[in-house]
């Protein structure tokens, strides 16, 4: 901030800090940053009860920088260039959830869920999520929880197969559910909810 000093005093937010005798560090720090394009998928991240990693995973995918074998080809890496799952290519886009096995296990969970939706590749999903979960309730709040935990899942089994040669290891739908569920269980309202899923 010392080295732009000289920017930092045209700026708007320093003339209104010297009118009203008013410093505030983070709002010069966020004028030097400059505006930035909120990304619809940000709500997907709000109050998310997902395990840190599971969370970390899904903003890895949101940005599309998770190695994947289509991008690490690209900086000369060989590989087969195949989806673990299916044999098709694998891209973020195909993996999450144009892949027909992750396809399914995703509709398994949005049918917990209750949830009427038919799986979409990633980007129409993430679409179609950060809209449902735009509303504050217990659903929202769920559905949340699901995305990223299903998305870790994929991912988790994914390199378990490729780096572990683990071929016995299968993705699978009533675990991420369990996982779901325990999340839930700190929070009586998302509990409460969570029970109701269970009644058919």
């Amino acid at each position: 901030m010392f080295k732009c000093g000289d920017d930092l005093q045209r700026t708007q937010a320093w003339v209104e800090a010297n009118s009203q005798q008013k410093y505030s560090t983070r709002k010069m720090y966020k004028n030097l940053q400059g505006r930035k394009p909120n990304v619809p998928w940000r709500r997907v991240f709000f109050g998310n009860s997902a395990r840190l990693r599971a969370a970390f995973i899904l903003w890895l995918a949101c940005r599309n920088r998770l190695p994947t074998k289509d991008r690490i080809s690209k900086f000369g890496v060989q590989t087969d260039g195949k989806c673990i799952y299916c044999g098709d290519e694998e891209s973020c886009q195909h993996l999450f959830f144009e892949c027909r096995v992750t396809r399914h296990v995703w509709l398994q969970v949005l049918n917990w869920l209750k949830l009427p939706h038919t799986p979409h590749r990633w980007d129409l999903e993430l679409e179609w999520i950060s809209k449902t979960v735009s509303k504050s309730n217990v659903r929202s709040k769920t559905l949340q929880l699901a995305i990223a935990e299903v998305v870790y899942a994929v991912w988790n089994v994914r390199n378990h197969k490729i780096f572990q040669d683990d071929s016995h290891m299968e993705l699978d739908s009533h675990q991420i559910i369990q996982n779901i569920k325990w999340r839930l269980s700190g929070t009586p309202k998302l509990e409460a909810y969570c029970h109701t899923l269970d009644i058919d």
